[in-house]
C-alpha cells in the first residue's frame, strides 16, 4: 500500500473526493497511490499542501529512465518516525545551527528508515552539508557486488529506494540508509548504510556502520568478511561530537586509498568490484 493511499484512508476521504479537492483527476491520483507514477514539482506542492506531509516527486530520481519502468517502482511506505522525533527533541537546535534545511529534515523523517536516534542524528549531520533527497536503486548504478533486496529479502525489481545525494565539484556521495544486500540464494545482510562515492571518473561502493553500544563485533566481522566490501565505521561518541560528516569523507578516502594500494585486502571481493572501481 502506498503511503499516499494510507494517508488518504486515514483522513476518511474517497479517492474521487480527494482528487476533486486537489484539482487533479482521479486517475492521476490513483497512479500516484499505486506507485506507478511520480508528480512534478508543481503537482507535488499541491499534494504537500493538501496532505501536510512531504511527497516523493520526479525530481528526486537519480535515473530519469525509471519513469518508464513498470511494477510500481514508487510504492513506498512512510517509515516509523519515532527515532526521528526523539532526535528532533534532543538535537533539533544543533542541526538547525549546522544549517540543515527543515524541509529536507521533514522529508527524511517520512522516508528514510532508521532504527535509533543516533542514526537519525548522524544522517542529519550529513544532510546539513546541503544534500538533497534522491530516489534510486544501487543495482541500476553500477553496484554489481551484490543484489539489493527489500525488507523481506525479496528482489525489488525496478523499485527505487530513498536516500541522500551530496555533490561538490568533481565528487558525489550517495547514501542509502538501512540497505539489505543478498550474497547468495539464501543469505542477505543489512547495512546501516550503503554509500556510493564518485571522485572524478572513479566510482566506489562502501558499507557504512554507525557503531553504538551493544554491537556484536563478531557478527559484524563475519558480515564484513562475507560481503567483501570496503567499509566505513563511525562511533556513537564521534556522532555526539558532531564529527560525522568530516569523518565520513575522511574515512571513505582512507578506505579507498588503502584498497587501491592493496586490492588483495578484500579477500572475498567479487571480480566485478575491480571493474566498478577502475577508471572509465
Amino acid at each position: 500500500m502506498s503511503y499516499l493511499l494510507k494517508v488518504r484512508e486515514n483522513a476518511d476521504l474517497k479517492q474521487a473526493e480527494a482528487a476533486r479537492q486537489m484539482g487533479v483527476s482521479r486517475q492521476f491520483l490513483g497512479r500516484l497511490e499505486q506507485g506507478q507514477s511520480l508528480p512534478s514539482a508543481e503537482q507535488a506542492e499541491v499534494l504537500r499542501k493538501f496532505y501536510g506531509l512531504p511527497v516523493l516527486e520526479a525530481a528526486h530520481l537519480l535515473d530519469q529512465y525509471e519513469r518508464r519502468r513498470t511494477l510500481c517502482p514508487y510504492a513506498l511506505e512512510l517509515v516509523d518516525s519515532t527515532p526521528w522525533r526523539t532526535t528532533h527533541d534532543d538535537h533539533g537546535f544543533t542541526l538547525q545551527a549546522l544549517g540543515l534545511d527543515p524541509a529536507l529534515w521533514q522529508w527524511m523523517t517520512s522516508f528514510l528508515p532508521a532504527d535509533v536516534p543516533r542514526e537519525c542524528f548522524a544522517l542529519g549531520q550529513v544532510a546539513s552539508l546541503g544534500a538533497r533527497p534522491m530516489l534510486g536503486n544501487p543495482n541500476h548504478w553500477d553496484f554489481l557486488e551484490h543484489v539489493v533486496v527489500d525488507h523481506l529479502g525479496k528482489l525489488p525489481g525496478c523499485r527505487v529506494f530513498p536516500g541522500l545525494l551530496y555533490a561538490s565539484g568533481d565528487s558525489e556521495l550517495w547514501l542509502w540508509p538501512q540497505m539489505r544486500l543478498r550474497i547468495d540464494a539464501r543469505t542477505w545482510f543489512r547495512l546501516d548504510g550503503l554509500v556510493g562515492y564518485r571522485k572524478a571518473s572513479r566510482r566506489f561502493w562502501l558499507g557504512l556502520e554507525w557503531d553504538g553500544a551493544g554491537r556484536d563485533l563478531r557478527r559484524d566481522a563475519f558480515r564484513t568478511e562475507r560481503l567483501g566490501m570496503l567499509e566505513v565505521r563511525i562511533t556513537n561518541q564521534e556522532i555526539g561530537e558532531l564529527r560525522t560528516t568530516a569523518l565520513l569523507f575522511e574515512r571513505i578516502e582512507s578506505a579507498i586509498a588503502a584498497h587501491l594500494a592493496n586490492p588483495g585486502l578484500l579477500k572475498n571481493a567479487a571480480p566485478r568490484l575491480m571493474r566498478v572501481n577502475r577508471e572509465r
